[in-house]
């Protein structure tokens, strides 16, 4: 998945700190890892819509360190 993200300039956004630092090892010059966490953004309506704000809000403005290689930022 962070290959191909990285390939289509894309960024990966997820929970899963565990498997995607085995994969930001593996693929150093990665395009970009955005985390989030279940218990700020819990998998409910109103955590969801939140983490939906939130997205919204990383892309408006995102922070001057985006687009650099290896990006890694939390939500």
């Amino acid at each position: 998945v962070l290959q191909v993200a990285t390939d289509e300039h894309r960024l990966v956004i997820t929970e899963d700190v565990n498997t995607f630092a085995l994969a930001m090892h593996r693929i150093p010059e990665h395009g970009g890892v955005v985390f989030s966490h279940h218990r700020r953004f819990p998998r409910n309506r109103h955590g969801l819509e939140g983490l939906r704000l939130a997205l919204i809000a990383f892309a408006a403005a995102p922070p001057s360190s985006s687009g650099e290689p290896s990006f890694v930022w939390w939500l």
